[in-house]
């Protein structure tokens, strides 16, 4: 399955100087088994514009698609809706577990793919120009740090898994 790596950079930061994942990025590596390729101006813009990309940070951040940013809502809202979203998903495991169903890969799933996204993000967005690999979940949990921030969607790449 084809999926994107998403580079957040600061707002400061120059196109010419946006970021590419780390090709020894220890999150990109676990979670994809090939990854690389730039998307284009178009498929960039696809992405940004997409109603899946609007879904994974509805109640988290406000996506502005002209501007290509996203600005993280107040902490205490951040934290709130993560809460919940992380308390209905223990449940769906629960329910899982009652039917008999539920294999380790619901946990490991659970615990990486934010509303079920693969998206994988590398975030530049400090001012040290350092950039790490996260998955959606782990993008999602640290907005708490990023709140009332706001960010640039830089560079996409494809990952695949």
């Amino acid at each position: 399955m084809h999926f994107p790596i998403i580079c957040i950079e600061n707002v400061a930061t120059p196109k010419e100087k946006w970021h590419e994942p780390d090709c020894e990025d220890a999150c990109l590596n676990e979670y994809t088994d090939y990854y690389g390729e730039q998307y284009s101006e178009e498929e960039r813009k696809e992405v940004i514009n997409s109603a899946w990309f609007e879904d994974l940070f509805q109640n988290i951040a406000v996506v502005n698609k002209e501007k290509e940013t996203i600005t993280f809502l107040d902490p205490d809202i951040l934290e709130k809706n993560i809460q919940k979203y992380l308390k209905i998903q223990a449940m769906q495991l629960v329910v899982k577990a009652e039917e008999k169903g539920l294999r380790v890969y619901d946990f490991w799933k659970a615990a990486a793919q934010y509303r079920g996204y693969d998206t994988l993000f590398y975030d530049c967005s400090d001012s040290s120009g350092y950039g790490y690999g996260k998955t959606s979940m782990d993008f999602i949990e640290d907005s708490t740090y990023h709140a009332g921030q706001t960010v640039k969607i830089g560079n996409i790449f494809d990952a695949h898994f």
